[in-house]
């Protein structure tokens, strides 16, 4: 039941990068850190120009691919580009980041202050603090993630063709039959 879980979490986390890798593939990493005003620092991992391993927590049934792992002299931080018009946050964009900085800091063993959300089309950017809230909210998230999970609630469940046809755990998912 784990492994479906963690695949369902993947789903949901993977679901809207496939577009921006087809999108961007040809690109050199600093080329898409350039175009998308990524802080100067060292990049030490990216999913945007080629698939990357998947970070995994320890702590919580929890995985995933940030597009960015930068560090820079203050700090290590997730960076997320997203596609379309936004002028402000969409708050599972935001749960997205946060569990990226829960895996970051799990992964590296170093306090992640925040990561940054970054709307591609509107040029926006959006430092998202990691704070005990963020994490108490995640905590949250995953706590009923889980619980739909067990008791099987499709219904409450948003599905997307759209979203699955871009997910990279899509072939290995439950909620695939229903497309």
């Amino acid at each position: 039941m784990i492994v479906v879980w963690l695949l369902i979490i993947l789903c949901f986390i993977c679901a809207s990068s496939g577009f921006i890798y087809i999108v961007i593939s040809k690109k050199t990493i600093h080329q898409i850190a350039s175009e998308y005003c990524i802080p100067h620092g060292t990049i030490i991992a990216t999913d945007l120009n080629t698939p990357s391993a998947p970070l995994f927590s320890q702590s919580e049934p929890l995985c995933g691919k940030p597009d960015y792992i930068i560090k820079t002299k203050q700090a290590i931080f997730p960076a997320e580009v997203k596609t379309g018009n936004h002028l402000k946050t969409n708050h599972h964009h935001v749960m997205q980041l946060i569990a990226y900085c829960h895996l970051v800091e799990e992964t590296y063993h170093q306090t992640v202050p925040y990561g940054l959300l970054i709307y591609h089309d509107t040029k926006s950017q959006f430092q998202i603090p990691y704070s005990p809230q963020a994490k108490k909210e995640l905590k949250t998230t995953i706590n009923h993630m889980r619980t739909l999970l067990e008791t099987q609630d499709i219904n409450a469940v948003t599905l997307s063709q759209k979203n699955c046809d871009h997910c990279s755990m899509s072939t290995h998912c439950q909620w695939q039959e229903y497309y």
